[in-house]
């Protein structure tokens, strides 16, 4: 009996192994579904990956002219958001930004340059909502006009770009709040806790096409 009891217990673990490794393969091959996937999917803005963005201009709280490419050749590259005041989805993404500037002991090398599709007193209301944002690696720019959106084809918010020091774009993320784009662009882990379960798109009538 000792003997069929071994061959049991040993049957019985080789068919939990046999288990994990069919699991581990399913999962491998997801993920290399979704690499595929995500190389297959169009983009979401005028930019494929790997090509470099056109320079534009905008203006911050403080009225001052700001150049998006010489604000990436001051950082190791960052990341470049359209949101609304308006939508909850932005709200989410703002307060992962302020979440990710604000870790202890980091040194952050990327920017987040945040275009605003509203108003100049909205950044200020921004500033007010999510004081996090008011830190030296965070820039705040108003496109009051869409015309930057535009330009960068941008159809709903909040969009998403990471880009590297020399503007070239090496990812992009329609809803970036969404599988934490914002936390992986930026190399930071996310948080234990989800900032929040629910979220909604804003498409802004004039400027875009598509509902988020």
């Amino acid at each position: 009996m000792d003997g069929i009891w071994l061959i049991a217990f040993l049957t019985q673990w080789l068919l939990v192994l046999f288990l994990v490794l069919i699991v581990a393969g399913i999962l491998r091959q997801l993920k290399v579904m979704q690499e595929r996937w995500d190389l297959a999917a169009p983009p979401i803005t005028t930019y494929d990956l790997g090509e470099r963005i056109a320079d534009f201009e905008l203006s911050d709280a403080a009225g001052e002219h700001m150049l998006g490419t010489r604000l990436l050749q001051l950082s190791d590259g960052g990341v470049i958001l359209f949101i609304s005041s308006t939508c909850s989805a932005c709200a989410i993404v703002a307060t992962q930004i302020s979440d990710i500037v604000s870790r202890p002991h980091l040194a952050p090398s990327k920017m987040f340059i945040v275009i605003v599709v509203e108003a100049v007193d909205r950044l200020r209301w921004l500033f007010d909502e999510h004081p996090g944002l008011r830190n030296q690696n965070v820039v705040l720019l108003t496109d009051e006009n869409g015309d930057v959106a535009r330009q960068f084809g941008v159809r709903s918010v909040p969009t998403g770009l990471a880009v590297d020091k020399g503007g070239q774009v090496i990812s992009q993320s329609f809803n970036p709040h969404v599988g934490n784009w914002l936390y992986k662009s930026y190399g930071v882990h996310p948080p234990t806790e989800p900032i929040s379960q629910t979220a909604i798109s804003l498409r802004v009538p004039g400027i875009y096409s598509r509902q988020g």
